[in-house]
Protein backbone atom coordinates (compact mmCIF):
# COMPACT_ATOMS: atom_id res chain seq x y z
CA UNK A 1 0.00 0.00 0.00
CA UNK A 2 2.69 2.50 1.12
CA UNK A 3 4.35 2.40 -3.07
CA UNK A 4 0.93 3.00 -4.10
CA UNK A 5 0.56 6.10 -2.24
CA UNK A 6 4.60 6.87 -3.21
CA UNK A 7 3.77 6.28 -6.91
CA UNK A 8 0.16 8.63 -6.42
CA UNK A 9 1.89 11.51 -5.22
CA UNK A 10 4.83 11.05 -7.89
CA UNK A 11 2.83 11.08 -10.42
CA UNK A 12 0.62 14.04 -9.56
CA UNK A 13 3.48 15.61 -8.41
CA UNK A 14 5.16 15.32 -12.71
CA UNK A 15 1.10 16.41 -13.44
CA UNK A 16 1.99 19.23 -11.59
CA UNK A 17 5.11 20.78 -12.86
CA UNK A 18 4.01 19.77 -16.29
CA UNK A 19 1.35 22.32 -15.79
CA UNK A 20 3.32 25.23 -14.16
CA UNK A 21 4.44 26.49 -17.60
CA UNK A 22 1.01 26.54 -19.06
CA UNK A 23 0.01 28.25 -15.17
CA UNK A 24 2.25 31.21 -15.91
CA UNK A 25 1.29 31.81 -19.64
CA UNK A 26 -2.62 31.64 -18.29
CA UNK A 27 -1.29 34.30 -15.78
CA UNK A 28 0.09 36.42 -18.06
CA UNK A 29 -2.70 36.11 -20.93
CA UNK A 30 -5.44 36.49 -17.64
CA UNK A 31 -3.20 40.24 -17.42
CA UNK A 32 -3.35 41.05 -21.03
CA UNK A 33 -6.87 40.57 -20.75
CA UNK A 34 -7.60 42.78 -17.58
CA UNK A 35 -5.70 45.67 -19.71
CA UNK A 36 -7.01 44.44 -22.95
CA UNK A 37 -10.70 44.84 -21.20
CA UNK A 38 -10.57 47.77 -19.48
CA UNK A 39 -8.78 49.98 -22.46
CA UNK A 40 -11.64 48.78 -24.51
CA UNK A 41 -14.84 48.86 -22.08
CA UNK A 42 -13.17 52.84 -21.34
CA UNK A 43 -12.68 53.23 -25.17
CA UNK A 44 -16.63 52.09 -25.56
CA UNK A 45 -18.01 53.70 -22.65
CA UNK A 46 -16.57 57.19 -23.84
CA UNK A 47 -17.92 56.58 -27.41
CA UNK A 48 -21.19 56.13 -25.98
CA UNK A 49 -21.33 58.93 -24.82
CA UNK A 50 -21.17 60.76 -27.46
CA UNK A 51 -24.48 59.05 -28.83
CA UNK A 52 -28.17 60.08 -27.67
CA UNK A 53 -29.00 57.34 -25.65
CA UNK A 54 -30.63 56.84 -22.71
CA UNK A 55 -28.00 55.46 -19.45
CA UNK A 56 -30.26 52.03 -19.03
CA UNK A 57 -29.56 51.09 -23.23
CA UNK A 58 -26.00 52.91 -22.34
CA UNK A 59 -25.72 50.63 -19.17
CA UNK A 60 -27.27 47.36 -20.84
CA UNK A 61 -24.40 47.85 -24.24
CA UNK A 62 -21.04 47.98 -21.75
CA UNK A 63 -22.67 45.13 -19.39
CA UNK A 64 -22.97 43.09 -22.40
CA UNK A 65 -19.34 43.83 -24.14
CA UNK A 66 -17.79 43.66 -20.41
CA UNK A 67 -19.39 40.10 -20.17
CA UNK A 68 -19.00 39.06 -24.25
CA UNK A 69 -14.91 40.65 -23.13
CA UNK A 70 -14.46 37.88 -19.85
CA UNK A 71 -15.96 35.02 -21.23
CA UNK A 72 -13.49 35.57 -23.98
CA UNK A 73 -10.77 35.80 -21.85
CA UNK A 74 -11.71 32.82 -19.62
CA UNK A 75 -12.07 31.09 -22.81
CA UNK A 76 -8.79 31.86 -23.91
CA UNK A 77 -7.13 30.82 -20.33
CA UNK A 78 -8.83 27.93 -20.33
CA UNK A 79 -7.04 26.43 -23.75
CA UNK A 80 -3.93 27.24 -22.79
CA UNK A 81 -4.42 25.51 -19.55
CA UNK A 82 -5.19 22.52 -22.13
CA UNK A 83 -9.21 22.33 -20.56
CA UNK A 84 -10.48 22.55 -24.58
CA UNK A 85 -13.23 21.08 -24.09
CA UNK A 86 -14.57 22.89 -20.65
CA UNK A 87 -13.35 25.64 -23.42
CA UNK A 88 -15.62 24.94 -25.90
CA UNK A 89 -18.72 24.31 -23.20
CA UNK A 90 -18.09 27.69 -21.89
CA UNK A 91 -17.86 29.83 -25.45
CA UNK A 92 -20.98 27.04 -26.58
CA UNK A 93 -22.81 28.01 -23.91
CA UNK A 94 -22.22 31.89 -23.91
CA UNK A 95 -23.26 31.62 -27.95
CA UNK A 96 -26.54 29.70 -26.69
CA UNK A 97 -27.40 32.87 -24.11
CA UNK A 98 -26.77 35.39 -26.39
CA UNK A 99 -29.02 33.57 -29.38
CA UNK A 100 -31.93 33.31 -27.27
CA UNK A 101 -31.44 36.71 -25.66
CA UNK A 102 -31.22 38.21 -29.14
CA UNK A 103 -34.29 36.29 -30.29
CA UNK A 104 -36.20 37.79 -27.58
CA UNK A 105 -35.34 41.47 -27.87
CA UNK A 106 -35.39 41.50 -31.60
CA UNK A 107 -38.51 43.59 -31.23
CA UNK A 108 -36.76 45.93 -29.08
CA UNK A 109 -34.27 45.94 -31.29
CA UNK A 110 -36.51 46.98 -34.32
CA UNK A 111 -37.94 49.68 -31.99
CA UNK A 112 -34.53 51.30 -31.00
CA UNK A 113 -33.15 51.62 -34.84
CA UNK A 114 -36.57 52.78 -35.73
CA UNK A 115 -35.97 55.60 -32.73
CA UNK A 116 -32.46 56.36 -33.99
CA UNK A 117 -33.91 57.07 -37.53
CA UNK A 118 -36.60 59.09 -36.24
CA UNK A 119 -34.21 61.04 -33.96
CA UNK A 120 -31.93 61.83 -36.51
CA UNK A 121 -35.32 62.91 -38.95
CA UNK A 122 -34.87 66.75 -39.84
CA UNK A 123 -38.78 66.82 -40.45
CA UNK A 124 -39.48 65.38 -37.00
CA UNK A 125 -38.13 68.49 -34.85
CA UNK A 126 -39.36 69.37 -31.35
CA UNK A 127 -42.13 71.97 -31.69
CA UNK A 128 -43.27 70.56 -35.46
CA UNK A 129 -46.88 69.49 -35.72
CA UNK A 130 -47.25 66.11 -37.04
CA UNK A 131 -49.99 63.28 -38.11
CA UNK A 132 -48.81 60.28 -36.90
CA UNK A 133 -49.95 56.79 -36.19
CA UNK A 134 -54.00 58.93 -36.77
CA UNK A 135 -52.90 61.03 -33.76
CA UNK A 136 -52.28 64.98 -34.85
CA UNK A 137 -50.09 66.88 -32.56
CA UNK A 138 -46.67 68.77 -31.69
CA UNK A 139 -43.80 66.70 -30.64
CA UNK A 140 -43.04 66.96 -27.40
CA UNK A 141 -40.14 64.26 -27.15
CA UNK A 142 -38.21 62.03 -29.63
CA UNK A 143 -36.71 59.13 -27.65
CA UNK A 144 -35.54 55.72 -28.56
CA UNK A 145 -38.39 53.53 -28.60
CA UNK A 146 -41.10 56.30 -28.16
CA UNK A 147 -41.98 59.66 -29.59
CA UNK A 148 -44.74 61.84 -27.62
CA UNK A 149 -47.16 64.22 -29.57
CA UNK A 150 -49.42 66.39 -27.36
CA UNK A 151 -52.58 66.71 -29.22
CA UNK A 152 -56.00 68.61 -28.69
CA UNK A 153 -56.98 69.54 -25.88
CA UNK A 154 -53.38 69.17 -24.24
CA UNK A 155 -54.28 65.28 -24.09
CA UNK A 156 -50.43 63.43 -24.55
CA UNK A 157 -50.18 60.35 -27.26
CA UNK A 158 -47.06 58.02 -26.96
CA UNK A 159 -46.32 56.57 -30.04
Amino acid sequence: MPSNVHEALRVGLVRAVAYLPRLGLAIVLLLVAVLAIAVVMAVLKRALQRVPLKATVRTLALSGTRLALWLGALAGVLQVLGLDKVSLALAGSAAAAVFAVASGASQWTNDVISGIMLASDRDLLLGARVNAAGVEGVVEEVGITKTRLLGEGGRLHVI
